[in-house]
C-alpha cells in the first residue's frame, strides 16, 4: 500500500453540511470534495492500516468526561435554582435557606455520582455479557447469524443477494462482525473507556460546583442588597451560567452557540416559577 493515505478533514465536512443546510449545494459540494480530498503521507491511527485517517472521527467519545460535568453541572444548577426559589417563596431566612440548599446539594451530588457508577457498570457488564453472547452464538451456530444479518440488512433497502455477501464477508472477520451485530442487531454501542470512578466524580463534581455556586452568590447578594433585589441578582447568574453551560454543550456537539445557549437558560422558569409557587403553598401551610 502507498505510504500516502487519504484524510477527511470532519470540521470541513462539518461546514460542507452547514452549507447545505443553507441550501448552497453547489458550495457545500465544493467543500465536502475538499474534505476528502486531503493526503497525508504519514497516516497514522487505528484505521492507518487501511489507508484511511480521519481526525476527529471519535469527537464525542473524547469529549466523554466533559459532557458528563456539564451534565453534572446543568443537572447542579437546576436544584439549586429550585431550592433557592423555593425558599424564596416560602420567606426562609437566609441563614437557613443557604444551609438547607447546601446540605441538599451536596446529598444530590453523592446521589448523582452513585447512581453514575451504577449506571456504568451496569451497562458494561450487560455489554460485555450481550457480546459474549453473540461471540458464542456466531461461533456454534454462524448460519443463524449470518442469516439474521442479512435478513436485517433486506429490510433497511438491501437485496438479499447484496446482503448475503456483504454479511457473509464481514463474518470472516470474527472480532469485526461481533462488533457489527452488537451495534446493528442491538442497537448496543460499545461502553466508554471511562471507569465509574472517573464518569461518578465528574457527574458528582459537576453537580457539587455548579449547584453549590448559586447558594454562596445569594449569601453574598444578601448581604450588600437584602430582600428581591438579592434574588433578582441570582436570577441573573443563573441565567447567565446556564446560558455558558449551553454554549459549552453547543461545542462538543456542534450545534449552533446562542440558540443552544438561549434554550438552556430558558430552564430556568421551571426552575424559578414552580418552586416559587410551592414555596408560597408551604408558607400559608405553616400559618
Amino acid at each position: 500500500m502507498s505510504s500516502s493515505a487519504r484524510s477527511r478533514d470532519l470540521g470541513e465536512a462539518r461546514r460542507a453540511f452547514a452549507f447545505s443546510e443553507g441550501g448552497e449545494q453547489e458550495v457545500a459540494r465544493q467543500l465536502s470534495h475538499a474534505a476528502h480530498s486531503i493526503i497525508s503521507a504519514e497516516p497514522k491511527g487505528a484505521l492507518a492500516s487501511a489507508g484511511w485517517t480521519e481526525s476527529g472521527h471519535n469527537e464525542e467519545l473524547t469529549h466523554r468526561s466533559a459532557s458528563l460535568m456539564l451534565r453534572g453541572g446543568l443537572e447542579g444548577m437546576m436544584l439549586s435554582m429550585s431550592l433557592l426559589s423555593l425558599a424564596n417563596g416560602a420567606g426562609w431566612p437566609t441563614s437557613f435557606t443557604l444551609s438547607f440548599s447546601l446540605a441538599v446539594v451536596v446529598t444530590w451530588a453523592t446521589f448523582s455520582a452513585c447512581r453514575e457508577a451504577l449506571d456504568t457498570i451496569t451497562y458494561r457488564t450487560h455489554y460485555n455479557r450481550e457480546r459474549s453472547r453473540e461471540a458464542w452464538e456466531l461461533a456454534n451456530f454462524p448460519e443463524g447469524e449470518v442469516a439474521e444479518m442479512v435478513q436485517l440488512y433486506s429490510k433497511k433497502g438491501l437485496t438479499e443477494a447484496a446482503a448475503k455477501q456483504v454479511v457473509e464477508t464481514m463474518a470472516t472477520s470474527t472480532d469485526f462482525f461481533v462488533d457489527v451485530m452488537m451495534s446493528e442487531e442491538l442497537q448496543m454501542a460499545p461502553p466508554s473507556e471511562i471507569s465509574e470512578w472517573q464518569a461518578a466524580s465528574r457527574v458528582g463534581g459537576g453537580v457539587l460546583v455548579c449547584g453549590g455556586t448559586l447558594p454562596l452568590c445569594f449569601a453574598l447578594f444578601s448581604l450588600s442588597r437584602p430582600g428581591p433585589a438579592a434574588f433578582s441578582l441570582l436570577l441573573g447568574v443563573a441565567l447567565a451560567g446556564l446560558a455558558y453551560l449551553g454554549a459549552l454543550r453547543a461545542s462538543i456537539t456542534h450545534q449552533d452557540k446562542r440558540r443552544l445557549a438561549l434554550q438552556t437558560a430558558a430552564l430556568v422558569l421551571p426552575c424559578t416559577l414552580l418552586p416559587h409557587l410551592a414555596g408560597g403553598h408551604l408558607a400559608s401551610l405553616a400559618l
